[in-house]
């Protein structure tokens, strides 16, 4: 048996270490830093600007929801 990863997954691999290393890894303290304020100001229940940043950044680079197909009958985005 060959338990070794396809060609487009190792290419994946690459990619998100990449990104985690050059986008994730350093958002971490302006994340603790949005989440401390939302928790001081009594609503910590908000999504930290930073996250919908690297999310965008994530769905540019064809990083995001690895899950959906990119084409499909009810595809409507």
């Amino acid at each position: 048996m060959n338990f070794e990863h396809s060609p487009k997954t190792k290419e994946l691999i690459q990619k998100v270490s990449l990104f985690m290393d050059e986008n994730v890894y350093p958002a971490e303290e302006k994340y603790t830093a949005e989440m401390k304020a939302f928790r001081d100001a009594g609503n910590p229940w908000q999504i930290p600007k930073v996250l919908n940043e690297l999310k965008q950044k994530a769905k540019d680079q064809g990083l995001w929801n690895f899950f959906l197909p990119e084409r499909g009958e009810f595809f409507l985005a």
